[in-house]
């Protein structure tokens, strides 16, 4: 099946006519109905390229997700934003699937992207765009099939561990000072990383009915699940976990011969690093045990439902409990500007750490991930914090985001999303603002997204977002939000309902490291 091309055609305007536009080497003619953005803005002289590889090189092809790009593709009449939908939607599965058989039972690796090993976080959060078209496509759901059994299997290899390898080998972080095992690439202690298993199952079945992935070989896995969980509450020792790498990288790093810093304990979970992979300040890392509260509550629901096992339904449950019990009493902090908000990290000595990781679980990616509602004072309070400069690692100036501590204060490679949008009154607040139109530093970035030839480093996302906005630069100091994104794209599309489709690709916030990339064909 051919993706739409709109390097070259035509444009469809608001009155359903046809307007010529300019071939791939020019600049395209503006649909007459625009973002609602100042008549000052000016539009970049660039054309953005169509990079899908052929069909006979891509690793995976869907039938439901090329169907979904025909038909978004063809209503959007701003040509730009089609082509970086074509690109990039698919992107996961045309560059980073390997399914194969194994064991009689599909298997799934998914390449995280610019390193060859799958990391548990990344390969849920890099199909879940995928998963409500899953119902309409079989391929699609042995996919989701053979990943739910490869992170069963990497679970059950190392329940510590944050990154795998294909086959049974050892990598380059083999002198590692902790247990290493073969087939695991890194072996990173990060709370999230065992909420994404069950995540992934969860939502899988919850959208197909299908069960047949969810066998006894997972229900291994998530009891080992519980079981590290309880070990890194550290309630009667400090558990089997260390880590210490020779490097001159601080977060790379853990303090006190690999167990981190010291805590009191009650009953939070110790992680040893964030879903940025950088070492923890503190070891209670509140985004994640807020995580770990809700997929224990979904595991709950799988043990009772599928595993039939009732002493595991239990413990999750009772363990949910008592984390959301003790955030309430510890991890709520009193800001002298913003009042009182959730503490990035703390240590239960009454230390904390006030800050937000564009990573996520983030503190302001709470509500995405079903840890509060959108209208939560304390979130709401948490997220004017994490959005103002009291952010110690929000960015402002070309563009505004929020960056971390992997990569600088003020690097741009790293953006958190702000919100996230798989229910539809989740606005995305991607805040950009341009104090020139020939800003040196913003001609830069736009120069670096053009220049970057590893189409593994795409995160569709925010590279959608992210490109778009250059079209969208302005003389002021003007800030626009991507309310004005998400009301335009409704708007250049021409009906409301097909906005709702652009969740599926828009609604990955879990998976957000280096964006500036750009795919070729």
């Amino acid at each position: 099946m051919d993706r739409l091309q709109f390097t070259i055609g035509t444009l469809v305007d608001s009155a359903g006519g046809i307007r010529e536009a300019k071939s791939s080497a020019g600049a395209f003619a503006e649909p007459s109905s625009a973002l609602p953005i100042a008549d000052e803005m000016k539009v970049p002289d660039v054309a953005f390229p169509t990079s899908c590889p052929p069909e006979n090189q891509r690793a995976f092809v869907s039938d439901a997700v090329e169907d979904v790009i025909v038909d978004v593709t063809r209503r959007i009449r701003n040509p730009r934003l089609g082509t970086l939908f074509e690109n990039c939607y698919p992107n996961t599965l045309d560059t980073t699937v390997q399914l194969s058989v194994q064991n009689g039972k599909p298997d799934t690796f998914i390449v995280t992207g610019d390193i060859a090993a799958m990391w548990l976080r990344n390969s849920t959060a890099q199909v879940l765009p995928y998963l409500r078209l899953a119902p309409k496509d079989k391929r699609l759901q042995l996919l989701f099939r053979g990943l739910i059994h490869r992170q069963a299997d990497c679970v059950l290899l190392d329940s510590y561990a944050n990154a795998f390898y294909a086959t049974r080998k050892m990598g380059v972080w083999a002198t590692d000072v902790t247990d290493m095992h073969t087939g695991v690439h890194e072996r990173k202690w990060e709370v999230d990383s065992l909420c994404y298993p069950i995540r992934l199952a969860y939502n899988y079945l919850s959208v197909t009915g299908d069960s047949e992935p969810l066998d006894e070989n997972l229900h291994k896995a998530a009891r080992r699940i519980v079981d590290t969980f309880r070990e890194q509450q550290r309630l009667k020792n400090d558990g089997p976990y260390h880590f210490q790498r020779l490097t001159r990288m601080f977060y790379d790093n853990l303090l006190n011969h690999g167990l981190g810093n010291p805590t009191r304990k009650i009953g939070l979970l110790h992680s040893a690093f964030r879903p940025s992979d950088d070492a923890c300040l503190f070891p209670f890392l509140i985004p994640s045990n807020l995580f770990a509260a809700v997929s224990l509550r979904q595991l709950q629901h799988l043990s009772i439902g599928v595993f039939r096992d009732k002493d595991l339904a239990g413990d999750a449950a009772r363990l949910a409990d008592q984390l959301d019990a003790t955030i309430a009493s510890y991890a709520i902090v009193n800001h002298p500007v913003h009042g009182k908000i959730y503490a990035f990290e703390i240590d239960g000595f009454g230390n904390s750490l006030i800050m937000d990781d564009a990573n996520a679980p983030s503190l302001l990616s709470l509500p995405y991930f079903g840890c509060c509602e959108l209208e939560d004072a304390t979130y709401q309070r948490t997220r004017a914090f994490a959005l103002s400069d009291d952010n110690p690692y929000f960015i402002r100036g070309v563009a505004e985001g929020i960056g971390g501590p992997h990569v600088g204060p003020c690097d741009m490679a790293a953006l958190d999303h702000h919100a996230c949008a798989d229910k539809p009154r989740f606005k995305r607040d991607f805040a950009l603002s341009a104090n020139a139109a020939g800003d040196e530093r913003w001609n830069g970035l736009h120069a670096r997204v053009l220049r970057c030839q590893r189409p593994e480093k795409i995160h569709a996302p925010v590279v959608c977002m992210v490109q778009f906005s250059f079209r969208r630069t302005c003389g002021s100091s003007r800030q626009f939000s991507s309310r004005y994104l998400r009301e335009g794209l409704t708007e250049q599309i021409g009906a409301e309902p097909v906005a709702s489709q652009f969740n599926i690709v828009f609604a990955d916030f879990e998976n957000n490291e280096t964006v500036v990339s750009r795919r070729r064909k």
